[in-house]
């Protein structure tokens, strides 16, 4: 039912109230979302302010954690060469942790669903991947560093630079949400990364994801924006990989599950 996002109870039974009919993964929604989802975006009755509040509430109430309780199978396996284009979330046993921890895997797939959960169409993608060009061929791959950033549930590493292979955000058409972090821009500001343009053209001449792009856009875009090269100084070979699958995960690659997870590798 179309109107604001809600719950409310009657007698023994809820009753939600959503944007539209809830979508993939999502469709149908699981009630222990759409609890979570309905609350949080209380009141909200356009698609974008839900999806601005629901990414607020992801980063205010999650604990990103870089290390454990990853919840997620499926492209473990994303060195050169290798093609997984599918993941499994283990969203139940997700709920169960009263922190609701973990990677930016399963962050951004549980915003993923509590979003479809209200009729919002979003997936999930992740950024290129950085790769060492010699004399065409790619040698080998390497990590990039974030912007200063303010983790979910991390106020000890408010500030920090990261330094991660990929990074998994939420996309809604060609713009990024991303309950993972906020922007740090000062010691005064952060920046939530909503509503963010996910990549545009590279300007004239300029091979897209390449060091030069990077440096023309001036960080601006998102994906520009959170990138900084780990060894910006070492080998100018340095490209994004931008034609690896894993990068362009389309609707419907992202399942649910009410198993219960167990060690997949990602550890």
């Amino acid at each position: 039912k179309q109107g604001r996002v809600g719950v409310s109870a009657l007698h023994w039974c809820e009753i939600f109230t959503v944007l539209d009919e809830p979508k993939a993964p999502m469709s149908p929604a699981w009630v222990s979302v759409l609890r979570i989802s309905c609350r949080w975006a209380r009141g909200k009755s356009i698609w974008k302010e839900a999806a601005n509040t629901l990414t607020d509430r992801v980063w205010e109430n999650c604990r990103y954690d870089n290390v454990f309780r990853h919840h997620f199978e499926g492209w473990q396996n994303t060195e050169i060469g290798t093609e997984t284009t599918e993941e499994t979330f283990h969203l139940k046993h997700f709920l169960s942790d009263p922190l609701l921890r973990g990677n930016c895997n399963a962050l951004t797939n549980f915003l993923c669903c509590l979003m479809t959960s209200v009729g919002i169409e979003a997936i999930v993608q992740r950024t290129n991947r950085v790769i060492l060009h010699e004399d065409g061929i790619k040698g080998g791959r390497w990590t990039f560093a974030t912007k200063p950033i303010w983790p979910a549930g991390r106020n000890e590493l408010k500030g920090q630079r990261m330094q991660w292979g990929y990074h998994q955000f939420v996309l809604i058409g060609e713009k990024v949400w991303d309950g993972n972090l906020v922007f740090v821009i000062s010691p005064t500001e952060v920046r939530s990364p909503v509503d963010v343009l996910r990549e545009k053209d590279p300007p004239a001449g300029v091979e897209f994801g390449s060091r030069n792009h990077w440096e023309a856009e001036g960080c601006e875009t998102y994906f520009c924006w959170l990138i900084d090269f780990a060894f910006p100084t070492t080998d100018p070979n340095y490209r994004w990989e931008t034609n690896h699958p894993n990068t362009k995960f389309t609707s419907g690659k992202l399942k649910v599950t009410t198993e219960i997870w167990q060690s997949d590798g990602c550890f």
